[in-house]
């Protein structure tokens, strides 16, 4: 498949899941909530791979008092 120069490659819901190991459901509400950015394409959800990266980066543990 080619990419369209400018574009990167969307990601599935399924993929996104994957990444994050988390469910399709999980996904789905992060997205319904507007922290991760993705798009409709017909039937189907792609996410921007860039919003998925700097949602796991907002996710990390800054010091050990955050833990619990």
């Amino acid at each position: 498949m080619r990419q369209i120069p400018g574009y990167e490659a969307y990601l599935s819901v399924k993929q996104a899941a994957c990444q994050l190991t988390v469910s399709t459901g999980t996904v789905r509400r992060l997205i319904q909530r507007g922290e991760i950015e993705a798009y409709r394409f017909g039937n189907q959800i792609r996410i921007v791979p860039k919003s998925l990266e700097q949602y796991i980066r907002g996710q990390k543990i800054r010091g050990q008092n955050d833990l619990y």
